[in-house]
């Protein structure tokens, strides 16, 4: 793992601003002063040329260098006291920068900006070049937009546990310049071909889009948010556009709908004044004829805030191009909420992928490739985009490598670099599954026990039902998935209950989730401990609502029943629920819940008396745990002398 550089700007008094650096490998964090190397005009101009492409290799390198200067400076001698400051933050940047040049690590550059810094954001960052090397085209540095407004609460999104939906969407109307997609989603399909033959991701693919297409789909298919049982899936996790896109003022008129420069203030069509519309993104869409037909950004913000997408791809023209309007006293004011990638981001969209600047169409084969090559091998976002700018330098000659950037929401602290898939190492035989809970790896005795509660959770993963041959236990009936461990305090129900799941995970390809109600948690809290183990988008979890939370986890619990996928729900302690509202929630979940998952507790009695009670319509297996033989308590007592020397 590299490095990570955590820059956030901040703005001060009487217009001056401040640049805060944080090094993560040592902790340390320097401030000084940061002086913007462009006026808003000359901004606007620098912006123009990038976006008609007409810049040389040569104008790329004098901008990203003074951009570089205006973070790194140049050391001076005899400075004041003042400026010792500055000099820490240049000396830190160039230490970093050089000392990772040298031994060809790697540092993520994250930038933050502060209120009253947003025009920041504007600036082509991914050109930055220290006099030899544009740094982002080395390899060895990535470069991340963080957005994040003060209050606000932001869960860790990212990474997702396959397996997972991609959609992949097309549009190309026939009144627009033709695009290729044929090409570009032939490259999505080798870059994922592995996980797809895994079974980790569905890839779904809609041609000639239309905005209702889009809806549907993602009112089906948009996440955990789905609870029809009918319509549960699998969740989509990633949408990728591929077409046009722009930003402008999209004439009033019905009759002229012409999407014009964002300077303009009438129609160059028809003439009528644009100065109540706000320049904005617009992607194009298909109509029900194939004909083009405008979105805006804030239609497309408030679909996929309501949707469980982690990660939005736009591989379409100044769908990152950032806006802004100039006040009367000619202060100029960005506007996140006009721009689709920044939008997005700022509807907590975990990671959007976008272009400030006009892309030509050849280069998407080539991006898409690398990019999703590298996620499906569970790089970093920041390491997929840098393996993708890469590969479009030799083909391209420095044109439109930078211009795919990456915005993502973060909380503080989680500025670093983030995969979009969990890694899939499998865990090691020595690990055990509910370690969080305390379980230890290593049991002794009891292999009676072990052995019968291994039978039976073969026998209810299997939906089977018969007796387990001994006569203290009762016969197991076609369609039980509850279990109790009972028995007094201290006979060592929890410790058996942690071995026997150990040596039976293998038979839980949904997973094994493990909560300890102990001192009487609360129905709500446990339902929060489910949900963070089963991955649920915290942006998804209301924390006032418990039947919303609640028919949120049973619907992931239910879309894993529908692949099959077992799961074990273990919960320990659940004599300490003694409240009868609460018991009453616990036995309306548990009669909810799918076959397909199989619940254990442990507890002093057997919960069945109180869901009789209750009228709950499922039924409880009891398995009386006694006191250990006693050659397994004289095996313990010898490792406990060995242990202790």
């Amino acid at each position: 793992m590299g490095e990570t550089l955590h820059l956030l700007f901040r703005s001060r008094e009487n217009g001056v601003f401040e640049l805060q650096v944080k090094e993560n490998w040592s902790g340390r964090t320097v401030t000084g002063s940061f002086v913007p190397p462009y006026t808003t005009r000359q901004l606007n101009a620098q912006q123009k040329k990038l976006n008609a492409l007409n810049s040389s290799d040569h104008d790329l390198r004098e901008i990203g260098y003074r951009l570089f200067l205006a973070l790194c400076g140049s050391e001076t001698p005899g400075t004041s006291r003042r400026e010792l400051s500055e000099q820490s933050v240049q000396a830190m940047l160039r230490a970093v920068i050089q000392r990772t040049l040298q031994r060809r690590g790697t540092v993520a550059l994250t930038f933050s900006f502060g209120p009253g810094c947003d025009e920041f954001v504007r600036y082509p960052w991914e050109l930055l070049h220290n006099g030899e090397h544009f740094l982002l085209a080395s390899g060895v540095f990535t470069l991340t937009r963080a957005l994040l407004r003060p209050g606000e609460i932001v869960g860790s999104d990212l990474p997702v546990y396959p397996p997972m939906r991609m959609l992949y969407i097309s549009a190309s109307p026939k009144n627009c310049i033709p695009l290729e997609t044929e090409r570009s989603y032939e490259a999505l399909q080798r870059a994922v071909a592995g996980l797809i033959e895994d079974g980790q991701l569905l890839l779904d693919r809609i041609e000639q889009v239309t905005f209702d297409d889009l809806v549907g789909y993602l009112s089906i298919r948009g996440g955990a948010t789905t609870f029809n049982d009918n319509e549960t899936t699998l969740p989509c996790y990633v949408v990728h556009f591929d077409g046009h896109g722009a930003f402008g003022r999209l004439c009033p008129d019905d009759d002229c709908q012409t999407l014009n420069d964002a300077e303009e203030r009438t129609c160059v069509d028809c003439h009528t004044s644009l100065s109540r519309v706000r320049a904005q993104t617009y992607l194009c869409f298909c109509d029900e004829v194939g004909c083009n037909r405008y979105i805006d950004t804030q239609s497309l913000r408030e679909l996929f805030i309501s949707s469980d997408v982690r990660l939005v791809v736009l591989s379409a023209c100044e769908t990152a191009t950032v806006g802004g309007e100039t006040s009367r006293r000619q202060h100029r004011t960005i506007s996140f909420d006009t721009t689709l990638a920044t939008s997005l981001v700022m509807a907590q969209v975990p990671a959007v992928i976008a272009m400030p600047f006009s892309l030509q169409d050849d280069i998407s084969p080539t991006f898409m490739f690398h990019f999703y090559e590298a996620v499906a091998q569970g790089r970093t976002l920041e390491e997929a985009l840098s393996r993708a700018r890469h590969a479009m330098l030799p083909k391209h000659h420095h044109q439109g490598w930078f211009i795919p950037v990456l915005y993502r929401h973060v909380s503080e602290g989680q500025e670093g670099p983030v995969a979009l898939i969990a890694g899939r190492d499998a865990l090691e035989e020595h690990d055990h599954p509910l370690a969080y809970l305390g379980a230890s790896a290593t049991f002794i005795g009891r292999e009676k026990e072990l052995s019968d509660l291994s039978a039976l959770l073969t026998e209810v993963a299997r939906g089977e039902g018969h007796g387990l041959g001994a006569q203290e236990h009762g016969k197991l009936r076609p369609g039980t998935h509850h279990i109790a461990l009972t028995g007094p305090a201290g006979i060592g129900k929890s410790a058996l209950a942690y071995e026997v799941i150990r040596r039976n995970r293998a038979k839980f390809s949904g997973g094994t989730i493990g909560i300890s109600l102990q001192g009487g948690k609360l129905f709500n809290e446990a339902l929060m401990d489910i949900a963070h183990q089963l991955h649920v988008s915290t942006k998804t979890l209301h924390p006032d609502d418990r039947r919303y939370r609640q028919e949120l986890v049973l619907s992931v619990l239910r879309s894993f029943a529908t692949r099959d996928l077992l799961c074990l729900l273990f919960l320990d302690s659940f004599e300490d629920v003694k409240e009868h509202s609460e018991l009453e929630l616990w036995h309306r979940f548990f009669s909810s819940l799918p076959q397909e998952v199989v619940v254990l507790v442990s507890s002093r009695s057997n919960p069945a008396a109180i869901a009789v009670v209750e009228g709950a319509s499922y039924r409880w297996y009891e398995y009386g745990v006694g006191k250990m033989s006693d050659a397994d308590l004289l095996q313990l007592i010898a490792e406990l002398a060995a242990e202790s020397g």
